[in-house]
């Protein structure tokens, strides 16, 4: 409710165009459910006590694991969204709307989809870990950089796919396959690892 009603209304269009297909929202299902059950189930891991004191050390390996998906589906998802407009871009230039609006709808959009899945996936590692028995403050630092995972990696998949869009192409796996979505991946990839090494 606090953005603006246009911006609402692009985020709503986004939103339904990737329900509409299951090609989408299934290859996000699967590899995010995959990741969920693979967090569920570290506490049945054994750990010895030599492993034990490495506990803050798995939590952080886990979420850079989270980044690296979620730059993958940042690439394969949100970078290709505004190329998808394809030849109908010319009715959202029309539109009584700002170009930055449609960027930022977009951007919110990619947040609103990234950021608890994200910070939910982290939470249960965490707690699976117990860490939070160690140390509560690891914990808050692990859902920071996760946020902080989600919002950057959501706008350069956003900002690239502006900067290089492929118009002519319908296939979203085939623009994010394209050279900017290559150099998307990679920037990505250097993103998540200078916010693992600051934290």
């Amino acid at each position: 409710r606090c953005l603006p009603l246009s911006m609402r209304m692009l985020i709503v269009k986004d939103l339904r165009v990737f329900r509409r297909d299951p090609v989408q929202w299934s290859q996000f299902l699967v590899f995010f459910g995959l990741l969920a059950l693979y967090f569920l189930n570290i506490r049945r891991f054994q750990y010895g006590e030599p492993l034990r004191r490495w506990m803050n050390m798995i939590g952080f390996l886990n979420l850079g694991v989270v980044g690296l998906i979620l730059s993958t589906f940042t690439t394969r998802f949100i970078f290709p969204m505004i190329s998808l407009e394809g030849r109908r871009f010319w009715i959202l230039g029309t539109a009584p709307i700002r170009r930055e609006t449609i960027l930022w709808g977009k951007f919110w959009f990619a947040c609103a989809g990234s950021v608890p899945t994200c910070a939910i996936l982290v939470l249960i590692s965490d707690l699976a870990l117990r860490i939070t028995e160690r140390s509560l403050s690891v914990l808050l630092v692990h859902q920071v950089a996760c946020c902080v995972l989600c919002v950057g990696l959501s706008a350069m998949a956003v900002g690239f796919g502006a900067r290089l869009p492929n118009l002519r192409e319908p296939s979203p796996s085939k623009i994010a396959a394209g050279f900017g979505g290559t150099l998307t991946l990679v920037l990505s990839s250097l993103y998540i690892i200078a916010v693992i090494l600051a934290t």
